[in-house]
């Protein structure tokens, strides 16, 4: 039995790869992952309205399969669909439904970051600039300020999860040249590999890093009062 402290139950946005790859490098043997997904191709409106109508569904398979606890993925699917804080609002609607301690991936995010005290940042994304408009506002209505953001224009799920290993690494180091006086970095977006890259982003800016995965497996850890320091994944698991 993989998952004798506990098995997270993920809603992915797209195809379940990155997220799930990643959340068994990051935590310590006795936790399993159980995904499905919200079939979005391109993150446009359309479709991340349609994904939205799927969360229940998804919530009660992953009810069905026993999880200890719901991530709702996807940060589009939140700031996209409503102002800040509707993230909260789709947290208790998921809890509602299952019975469940659930997060999302801006409440884990923006929980981290509080955590690490990072009032301004800069962001590195693989998305279109036609979403950072939003993603920045939501952010700074949470009350972190977005010093600059580079995005790498994407906006097919396949290409983002096709990027090299290094795109995330070199992306926060070229926006973080932009406004060195942030006191961190946000890299949104599970497609893309990023955990990867988090150790080798705080030894070499001194920034603490926030990103989706990370973020999400913290919170859902600390959730269910499992409070392991993990090496390698940055400072965030050693709060």
């Amino acid at each position: 039995m993989y998952n004798w402290k506990a098995r997270i139950g993920f809603i992915c946005p797209s195809v379940i790869e990155t997220p799930a790859l990643e959340f068994y490098q990051i935590v310590p043997k006795g936790f399993s992952f159980a995904g499905v997904s919200l079939n979005i191709d391109h993150v446009q409106l359309d479709e991340v309205k349609k994904a939205n109508a799927q969360i229940d569904r998804a919530v009660k398979d992953l009810v069905d399969a026993k999880v200890d606890m719901i991530v709702l993925g996807g940060a589009p699917i939140q700031y996209m669909m409503g102002d800040y804080p509707y993230d909260q609002e789709l947290v208790k609607r998921i809890e509602d439904l299952s019975g469940l301690p659930a997060t999302t991936d801006m409440t884990a995010v923006l929980t981290a970051m509080k955590a690490l005290k990072m009032k301004k940042v800069v962001i590195a994304s693989p998305n279109a600039d036609n979403l950072h408009v939003r993603m920045r506002k939501y952010v700074e209505d949470a009350g972190i300020k977005v010093l600059a953001l580079k995005g790498l224009q994407l906006t097919r799920n396949s290409e983002i999860a096709s990027l090299p290993d290094y795109a995330s690494y070199r992306t926060a180091r070229e926006v973080l040249q932009e406004a060195p006086e942030a006191d961190g970095i946000y890299m949104p977006c599970a497609r893309w590999p990023v955990c990867l890259n988090i150790d080798a982003l705080e030894r070499d800016t001194q920034k603490p890093v926030v990103a989706s995965v990370q973020a999400w497996i913290w919170v859902s850890m600390r959730r269910l009062g499992f409070a392991d320091k993990i090496e390698g994944y940055g400072r965030l698991f050693n709060l």
